[in-house]
């Protein structure tokens, strides 16, 4: 299971991502957090996304071994949850396929290259199987 707390460092700063569409889109970089994982700690930023909550949903674009195989080949997405001031669980069964994944009209954010885990991310959503119309 990879659900883990971690204690976030904060170092908020504003930084421009590449999107999915070619396009590049400013994010708020928020701080990083360092998740023990089999292989070693991998050492992950943390961005604020705009959301109803006023300090924003904190979440983690990443990308892993699993990437174009078993999963999607941009990466995916997981959301973090706040249990304090600097604490967060990131918790990797909740990854999800960003938005694109199913409509490639939609800009989304690619993860970042310090968001590259060496490792698989075998848990989470993994890449859809979409099945053709039969032609009745």
């Amino acid at each position: 299971r990879y659900e883990v707390p971690l204690r976030m460092r904060p170092s908020p700063d504003t930084v421009m991502l590449a999107e999915s569409t070619g396009r590049i889109r400013e994010q708020v970089r928020l701080g990083r957090v360092t998740v023990p994982l089999p292989p070693g700690e991998e050492t992950l930023t943390v961005f604020k996304g705009e959301g109803d909550d006023p300090r924003g949903r904190l979440w983690i674009p990443f990308a892993d071994a699993t990437n174009g195989d078993a999963t999607y080949k941009a990466g995916r997405y997981v959301d973090l949850i706040r249990t304090g001031d600097e604490s967060v669980v990131v918790d990797f069964n909740r990854a999800y396929n960003p938005t694109c994944v199913y409509n490639p009209e939609y800009a989304c954010p690619l993860p970042p290259e310090e968001n590259e885990i060496g490792a698989p991310i075998p848990a989470g959503e993994k890449t859809p199987k979409f099945r053709q119309a039969s032609s009745e």
